[in-house]
């Protein structure tokens, strides 16, 4: 539902773009707070726009990797905001517990339409599969590996160039 559907997709880009903005408004928080702050910002800024570069871009075999790297960048964005509450101010405490909600809330919803990828029969070739053909079927007991008794006239020389009928070819 999530990513084939085109309301999933909607719903998905929504999420990028929601956490986009959530990751701009950690600009309103003292930078000197925590140090982490600035690189998991932009991290998350970085991730927020590949994710929606996953939604829309991607080949079916790139946007689970992706969507779990989303996951993975937002869960640390998400523990650096919790360092701030340490040092912030009531308005910053405030921002950080609504943001803390809307992003898990988002990360349910990625990680939902995640394993929605992962339920999918993989059809083609990845990093861990191949392609399979029902069809096909290799056995040990099919394969016949015992050497076969030459004949005679098998062993012998070949018969001589005019008798092995090959064509004439004129040589210039």
């Amino acid at each position: 539902m999530y990513i084939n559907a085109d309301k999933g997709k909607l719903i998905l880009a929504g999420i990028a773009v929601a956490a986009f903005g959530l990751a701009l408004g950690s600009f309103a928080i003292q930078y000197w707070i925590v140090d982490a702050l600035q690189v998991s910002r932009v991290v998350e800024l970085t991730m927020s726009g590949l994710l929606l570069f996953g939604i829309y871009g991607a080949e079916d075999r790139h946007k689970k990797p992706i969507l779990l790297t989303w996951i993975i960048s937002t869960i640390v964005f998400c523990h650096v905001l919790l360092f701030v509450l340490d040092k912030a101010y009531v308005g910053e405490v405030i921002y950080v517990i609504i943001t803390e909600v809307l992003l898990v809330g988002m990360m349910y919803i990625v990680y939902r339409a995640y394993c929605e990828l992962d339920s999918e029969p993989d059809l083609g070739w990845t990093h861990t599969s191949f392609p399979r053909n029902p069809g096909f079927q290799l056995s040990l007991k099919s394969v016949d590996v015992t050497p076969k008794e030459a004949k005679q006239s098998e062993m012998t020389q070949p018969p001589p160039y005019e008798e092995q009928n090959i064509p004439n070819a004129s040589v210039y």
